[in-house]
């Protein structure tokens, strides 16, 4: 089969690139023609690296423009593409553009919506505004300019729903999300496939003695989705209880500043900012993780964390979390009702920190779980979503 898959930026650092490099690999090792198509090249070179069979396409900005509809179209043509995986699902006008090359040509277009469907950038953005204002006519506007967002991101996901052959979703407890959303009742194109863990890791076996004394953070630091400053208010309340523990946060952003000005005026003096790094010699030391996001997809930090006997203690704003962690056992999870609570999360975290058992198990039972998210579990789902007749 002939699969093209399309983004907005490609090679580049975030998880749907490296979902997208991993399946792309993975479809080409099975024997299918694959093909990447992205709009802007922020790296030099994928990560992990492509398979050499799998082919790089460029187009430009404007997304809409006809010089890119014609090369699109080419592609298609050319390559005799059967389905196109569209990891750009909104904005709407990358589907529109995709209907219009595909028009009269015999490729089938799957939409992948990598978030929880009532969720995205824009609509927390005027939530965390909301929050902050004191003023009670800003608070009205800025709730009516929500409503508005809110009705424009569900017409917008109704149009990529309609142009589209498939609408895959990350996790089953999105269905009614997107049903709420969009308002559609009849959904029967929708589909679960879950991300698959990013960061293989065969050789490892789980071993309690060689773990240490490390609390985990992965991922971008930035306040609007990640809200890593709550990790931090967390592990202001653990550090003085647990002077032999340490917190390190892989990875970068623009929060990274005041996070570091938020430890200085905290006097916190173990917290390390690791940068990006490739996560995979952290998760085989440290023996907690802390994931603090306001909305998620499905995190691949999480699963990926799991894999390697790292117990995850999780804010449940999002529903997906619910689909990996069973409370107490293979993990934790802090109740988005409410709000999020340091000191709550803190107390999550000392029970286990404070109980070195109790932690083995729960290590030995996150990695059980993650198993379900390995590459061979999802491959097949993708492959089976390629067939006309999916469901």
């Amino acid at each position: 089969m002939n699969i093209l898959f399309l983004l907005g930026k490609f090679p580049s650092i975030g998880g749907v690139e490296t979902v997208t490099a991993i399946l792309a690999n993975e479809f080409s090792a099975r024997g299918h023609a694959v093909h990447v198509v992205s709009f802007e090249q922020v790296t030099e070179k994928p990560s992990p690296a492509l398979d050499e069979r799998v082919t790089l396409h460029r187009l430009s900005y404007p997304v809409s423009s006809r010089s890119n509809r014609n090369a699109l179209r080419d592609i298609l043509a050319t390559c005799r593409i059967d389905v196109i995986i569209n990891q750009w699902c909104l904005p709407f006008h990358v589907t529109r553009l995709c209907r219009k090359a595909m028009r009269g040509l015999p490729c089938r277009l799957l939409a992948v919506h990598h978030n929880a469907p009532d969720c995205n950038a824009r609509l927390e953005g005027l939530r965390m505004r909301m929050a902050r204002t004191g003023n009670p006519v800003n608070r009205a506007s800025l709730r009516l300019l929500l409503k508005g967002c809110a009705m424009a991101t569900g017409a917008s996901l109704r149009y990529v729903y309609a142009h589209s052959d498939r609408y895959i979703l990350l996790s089953d407890s999105f269905h009614q999300a997107f049903r709420n959303i969009t308002g559609l009742k009849d959904t029967g194109k929708l589909l679960t496939i879950p991300n698959p863990i990013t960061v293989e890791n065969p050789e490892f076996r789980y071993e309690p003695g060689l773990k240490k004394k490390e609390v985990l953070f992965v991922g971008r630091l930035e306040p609007n989705q990640k809200r890593v400053s709550r990790v931090l208010e967390t592990w202001a309340l653990l550090e003085p209880c647990f002077p032999d523990w340490t917190l390190r946060l892989v990875g970068d952003g623009p929060e990274k500043r005041s996070l570091q000005e938020f430890c200085e005026e905290h006097r916190l003096k173990h917290v390390s900012f690791e940068g990006f790094q490739n996560p995979a010699p952290y998760y085989e030391q440290a023996s907690l993780l802390f994931l603090t996001s306001e909305y998620e997809g499905l995190p691949l930090a999480m699963v990926e964390a799991m894999s390697f006997g790292v117990s995850p203690i999780v804010y449940g704003s999002f529903s997906a979390a619910y689909d990996l962690v069973d409370h107490g056992k293979d993990g934790c999870i802090l109740p988005a009702a409410g709000g999020f609570q340091a000191h709550r999360m803190a107390e999550m975290a000392a029970g286990l920190m404070r109980e070195p058992a109790a932690l083995r198990a729960m290590a030995r039972n996150a990695i059980a779980k993650s198993r379900k998210f390995t590459r061979e579990h999802i491959i097949p789902q993708w492959e089976k979503a390629f067939l006309p007749d999916a469901s």
